[in-house]
């Protein structure tokens, strides 16, 4: 299988990194690509970084913009891709050499689109971890609900076909790729997989979105599920998935649970969710113990549990 490949690196305060991430891409294999850096108004030197490349390679293209975010910067790049094909990755990581290679020759089986396992990467330590596994709509949605990381975007190659109408939510700050994917996922028939690690997801940047999340966070991840659930319903979806999708709510409103003071945004937050606790795989047995006492306004036994629990982590 041939075809351009558009990788699509939205860029922020990357400049540590960007070369790096930069030169894994142009160093693929597979070398028929479309490269475009999206420079979300950094104000480092990232911008002047991104020109470099694209004086020095035909293949790279940069877009300069006012900051919106990384689901603004992904959509930038969207808009203006060109390839039969398209692929994330964020400016802070990078891939293998034979990625966009390895994934291509998964895609030629048939599928709507590829994906790899990932390597948590850092200074100190290398870990491989497994995304969701290959296979057709429902199973791939059931996955995606409930993976608990390898959920993202720069995992996949894309048929551009299935991007046409679909773009990523700029109106959430986290849970964007969430979002992305399960309408992604809706609309294939079926996705190949490589059982390799081929992308590389920086731990060393603690100045990245996934390591700075604030109190907006709580409201961000509420409206996503929201947004999902009504999606969900008017695909004709849930009702397949609707053991999954309470399972993964739970584990969303476990993080509720580990502070006090947010006890009641557990009970009154898709309080539906909460008669699955008991078999739900996703949590611990301490952990569903706090929550049953919690749904019988129990408190002041879930308290001690919940504080040992902490001090375990």
């Amino acid at each position: 299988m041939s075809g351009v490949i558009s990788v699509i690196i939205p860029v922020y305060k990357a400049e540590e990194y960007l070369e790096r991430c930069v030169d894994s891409v142009l160093a693929q294999t597979y070398s028929n690509l479309e490269i475009i850096l999206v420079d979300d108004g950094s104000p480092d030197n990232s911008g002047q970084i991104c020109d470099r490349y694209a004086e020095k390679d035909s293949r790279v293209k940069v877009i300069h913009k006012k900051n919106g975010g990384v689901s603004s910067a992904r959509n930038a790049g969207l808009d203006v891709a060109t390839g039969e094909f398209v692929a994330f990755v964020d400016s802070d990581d990078f891939i293998a050499p034979d990625m966009y290679e390895k994934l291509m020759v998964s895609l030629s089986s048939g599928s709507d689109l590829s994906m790899c396992d990932f390597m948590m990467y850092s200074q100190l330590y290398s870990e491989p971890r497994t995304t969701i596994p290959s296979g057709d709509r429902i199973s791939l949605i059931k996955s995606l609900l409930l993976a608990d990381i390898g959920s993202g975007s720069v995992y996949l190659l894309i048929k551009s076909s299935l991007l046409e109408r679909l773009r990523f939510p700029e109106h959430i700050r986290n849970g964007e790729d969430l979002w992305f994917v399960l309408r992604l996922f809706s609309s294939v028939n079926n996705a190949s997989k490589v059982d390799e690690p081929l992308y590389y997801y920086n731990q060393d940047n603690c100045g990245s979105l996934t390591h700075t999340l604030d109190n907006r966070t709580d409201l961000d991840g509420i409206n996503v599920f929201k947004e999902n659930m009504t999606f969900l319903h008017e695909s004709g979806i849930f009702e397949s998935v609707k053991k999954e999708w309470y399972w993964s709510l739970l584990r969303y409103k476990s993080t509720f649970v580990m502070t006090p003071k947010r006890f009641d945004l557990y009970r009154t937050v898709f309080p539906e969710a909460n008669e699955y606790v008991s078999d739900c795989p996703l949590l611990s047995s301490k952990m569903k113990m706090v929550m049953h006492l919690l749904n019988k306004h129990l408190d002041i036994f879930a308290l001690p549990i919940v504080w040992a629990y902490r001090l375990m982590k």
